[in-house]
């Protein structure tokens, strides 16, 4: 699609924000803005970024867009947990598939998917090697349970978090999905394939007691990079901050590290990613100034915030997915990661990403769902009480 198109599609989404942002559904990021006396002013409230370098470009951009723009620009940065369910939008054509399922509500664009976050798996070949397994595109979830007994008698075990922490969704809802263990229809209404989740149950509580340590009931978003790092643990589900926090703190591990797709499932492959979407409130009355703002930034200025993510950051519009993408494209351990999207699946499949579905996330409905049944409790038993509080939202 040429440029021309693709400036129209995105500003025919953002002609449409201003009408309502009353119902919307993103875990972690909301744009607002206010009004000064005199001076405009355009406050933003976003998640605080695990790649500090990140932050500091996004200020220093604010800061330029204010001073074109004769206006101010307040960032406030907040951690994950604090942040409220937020507003987001998509549109067809030159975004990734499944965008649209997190903003468009009723045939209306609430708000801008600016980016997110992608979850592959990272592994140390070396301890694979050790144990004879070999890691491959066509490995199964069954597969690593297979090897998996073998990495963990030798003190190297799995590590995927069974507990209320934002990571355990993110790694846990793409595996049931792979197991066809949906909890949502296609329109987002509550719908649990019961028979399925239970079966899926029953695999992952073998997949925890054969290959995991323990540890991932009470873990939260940085132990499972601590625990890949340090050298203890043979896999782990997860952005590359893991991948980065072992270049920088254990070298030794970090040579035998490797980025790799996610195990197939009995459905296939189903990639688990963080979204970062904007929206702009409709009370606002600086919404002209936001729209620019939001144009800019996911516009000429994109790749030069993911440049500063160290390719933390994926984008929706595939206007920047093309090869070399920066810094993924470059390291080959990251190549693969420029294909992400190709598998990618957001919170609400295969409905969209409704109050409901991201409550669910919110509320850690699913990790609890499995903690209960890894300590001992019936599946079936589990899965009623889970899709009772679900239904409950």
């Amino acid at each position: 699609m040429n440029d021309r198109k693709r400036k129209l599609g995105r500003r025919s989404v953002l002609k449409g924000l201003a009408a309502g942002t009353a119902a919307a559904a993103v875990p972690t990021i909301l744009l607002r803005k206010a009004s000064a006396q005199q001076e405009k002013t355009l406050r933003i409230v976003q998640w605080k970024h695990f790649v500090p370098d990140y932050d500091r470009w996004f200020t220093q951009f604010a800061q330029q867009f204010g001073e074109k723009n004769k206006c101010t620009v307040q960032v406030d940065y907040v951690a994950t947990p604090d942040l409220p369910t937020a507003i987001a939008a998509d549109i067809f054509g030159p975004w990734i598939r499944e965008s649209q399922s997190i903003g468009q509500v009723k045939g209306k664009w609430l708000a801008i998917p600016s980016w997110y976050i992608s979850y592959p798996l990272i592994i140390n070949t070396g301890y694979f090697k050790e144990a004879g397994a070999d890691y491959t595109d066509k490995t199964t979830w069954q597969d690593l349970i297979k090897f998996g007994p073998k990495l963990k008698k030798a003190g190297h075990p799995f590590g995927i978090p069974v507990a209320n922490t934002p990571d355990a969704n993110d790694d846990l809802l793409p595996w049931m999905w792979s197991f066809d263990a949906l909890t949502f229809d296609k329109e987002g209404k509550v719908s649990f394939k019961r028979k399925e989740i239970v079966e899926w149950l029953r695999h992952a509580k073998e997949f925890y007691e054969q290959t995991m340590t323990e540890e991932v009931l009470g873990w939260d978003d940085s132990s499972n990079n601590r625990f890949i790092a340090s050298g203890k643990g043979s896999m782990i589900c997860n952005p590359i901050s893991a991948y980065r926090t072992a270049a920088k703190d254990n070298p030794d591990v970090f040579k035998n590290l490797a980025v790799v797709k996610t195990p197939l499932g009995p459905k296939g492959r189903f990639n688990g990613a963080r979204t970062m979407s904007y929206g702009i409130y409709n009370f606002s009355k600086a919404q002209d100034l936001a729209k620019e703002f939001l144009h800019a930034m996911d516009g000429p200025e994109f790749l030069k915030g993911f440049e500063a993510s160290t390719g933390y950051n994926h984008p929706f519009l595939r206007a920047f997915l093309k090869k070399p993408m920066p810094v993924i494209g470059n390291e080959p351990k990251l190549q693969l990661l420029q294909d992400f999207q190709e598998d990618v699946h957001f919170i609400g499949y295969p409905g969209p990403m409704t109050k409901t579905a991201t409550s669910m996330y919110a509320k850690f409905i699913m990790p609890t769902m499995l903690a209960e049944v890894c300590k001992g409790k019936n599946p079936r038993q589990a899965m009623e009480e889970a899709e009772q509080k679900l239904r409950g939202v």
